[in-house]
């Protein structure tokens, strides 16, 4: 992330401070609303890449249908 690396790692450690419990699809969405808080951007699925480790240890890329879901979540939130 660079320039904003800070930023983002006081955001993700605010968030930490509350709660630490997360589920799989609340860290992940935890993650994108930190970059786009941090980067002042409201993403749309194609212009994210989403990677997540398993509880079996396989990485995965997400496609683009299911950033949607986690961005549609996030937006509900807001």
């Amino acid at each position: 992330m660079g320039v904003k690396s800070v930023e983002a790692q006081n955001h993700l450690e605010k968030k930490l401070k509350k709660k630490t419990d997360y589920n799989n699809d609340e860290a992940i969405q935890m993650a994108i609303s930190t970059l786009a808080q941090v980067l002042a951007v409201d993403f749309r699925s194609s212009e994210l890449q989403v990677g997540v480790v398993g509880s079996d240890g396989l990485f995965k890329i997400m496609g683009e249908a299911e950033i949607d879901k986690h961005l549609s979540s996030i937006a509900e939130k807001d």
